[in-house]
Parts: structure tokens; sequence; C-alpha cells
């Protein structure tokens, strides 16, 4: 895997737009993460209130609370990485250099395996950056820093790697099957922000819908990575919320994305050409 992975990160390391837009999606995750205070205070100074409570005193980095917080809002912004996942595979198709990797002797297997290495250590940097974000901020901003306080809720770690690690995936499977940089990235957004929400939302409120298809709903993939990491923010305007990583959306997260790869495999060993 190592080999692999070697293999992937020399076709990238000295490609601007991979060097670009890693450090912008770096730059971003870090600002948007740790600037929540900051965010509270200038609303604040501006008069705003929550129901006549401080909005400087929510909870939002406050061990162990703060680990749902950050890794819920740096989830939104994965789809930056899933550019540099697109742009990796597309790009292959265009200039042919997958097909030369395979006449120079890498397999089908390994090729998948090595834009696979390179999905696991993007989300596995992914998410280290995020454990020191939220380490750091905590430790600056919570009022409880014991052990047991710090690592209380730190399973919303491992669901934001996978939350990550699945999309990349599901990106993945999208560019082999589509293959064109711009066609990709269109349906990808529009998938993502239209048509699986609007499908989901007739599926689970139309009247005239069978209740049955209501249950389908968890299984659609944006709704199943979505749901590895619950919206914590409703509990501050007195809304009930799922305040842990349940199990059930595991299970369906990572069956989709053992799916999504056993097609990339299918596809790529059914398409003759390369």
């Amino acid at each position: 895997m190592i080999r692999l992975f070697n293999i992937e990160w020399i076709k990238l390391r000295k490609y601007k737009a991979f060097q670009i837009l890693t450090a912008l999606y770096f730059l971003i995750v870090v600002v948007v993460t740790s600037s929540g205070m900051f965010f509270l205070e200038y609303l604040k100074s501006k008069g705003a209130e929550f129901h006549g409570i401080d909005p400087t005193i929510l909870p939002i980095y406050q061990f162990p609370y703060l680990w749902q917080h950050i890794v819920f809002v740096a989830a939104r912004l994965k789809i930056l990485l899933a550019f540099l996942i697109i742009m990796s595979i597309t790009n292959e198709f265009t200039y042919k250099t997958m097909r030369q990797n395979i006449i120079d002797g890498l397999s089908r297997t390994e090729y998948v395996f090595s834009k696979l290495s390179m999905i696991f250590v993007l989300s596995l940097v992914n998410t280290l950056l995020v454990f020191i974000i939220g380490l750091v901020t905590g430790l600056i901003y919570s009022d409880n820093t014991s052990i047991e306080a710090i690592f209380g809720n730190i399973q919303y770690l491992g669901a934001f790697f996978m939350n990550v690690f699945a999309f990349l995936v599901f990106t993945m499977f999208l560019s082999i099957l589509i293959r064109r940089t711009g066609v990709v990235i269109i349906f990808l957004g529009m998938y993502s922000v239209i048509i699986e929400p609007i499908l989901t939302l007739i599926l689970s409120n139309a009247p005239f819908v069978p209740p049955f298809y209501a249950k389908l709903v968890p299984f659609f993939p944006r709704e199943a990575i979505t749901n590895l990491i619950p919206n914590p923010f409703p509990q501050y305007i007195l809304q009930q919320m799922q305040d842990h990583v349940a199990f059930s959306d595991v299970t369906i997260a990572g069956g989709e994305m053992l799916i999504f790869i056993g097609l990339i495999f299918l596809m790529l060993k059914r398409r003759q050409t390369v």
C-alpha cells in the first residue's frame, strides 16, 4: 500500500492545482473551525441575543461538546477535497496516464488502491488537523480540561474521518463513471445540493408517496454520509438533537462505501479501454 501511495504522490506533488487547492482547503478549515468565538463576540457587539442569552456563553469550544461542533462544521468543507480527487482521476483519462500506468505494469486493482490510499491519507491528515484545532481551541476556551472531558466525545473524530473518506470514495466513483472534470463537478454539486435533498424530501413528506419509501431515505449516499455527524446546533434554539454517533449510521455509510468501491472495480474491469 505504501508503494501505491508513493506512486500517486509522485504524480500529484508537483501538480500546481493540487498544491493550491490543498493549501487553500487546510487554510479554510483552520480559519472557519477556529473562529467561532470571534463570530459570537461579533454577534454580541451587534446586540444579538438567543432567547435573552449572551451568545458568547454558548459552549461551542467546551470539552467534550466541541468535538461534535467542530467536526460538523469541518465536514461541510470537504467539497474542496472532492475537487482534488475529481481532477486527479479525470485528468488520467484525459491525458491517458492511466493507460500508460497499466501498460507499464500497474494492474487495475493497484490503480484503484493507489487512489484509495491517497483518499485515506487526505482523510487522515484532515482528521488530525481537526483534532489539533479542537484540542487547541478547547484548551483556550474550555472550563474543564480534564482528560475525561477532552476525550469525552472523541468518537466524533472517527465519524468525521469516515464522513470524509466515504464522500471522497463516492466522488471517485462519479469521476470514473463520468470521466469529464467539469461534468463531474457540476453533477456532484447538483446531486448534493438539489437532486438528493429534493428527492428525499418528497419521499419523506409527500402525501402521495407510500410510507415505505421514507425508510429508504437513510440509504441515499448524501444522506448516509451526512448522518454520521448529527447537527449539534438545534439544541441552542431548544430543539431536540442526536448527541451520539449511531451504530446504524456507521453501518449504512460503511456498507455504501464498500458498494461504491466494488462498483469502481467492476467498471474498470468491464471497460476494455482506459
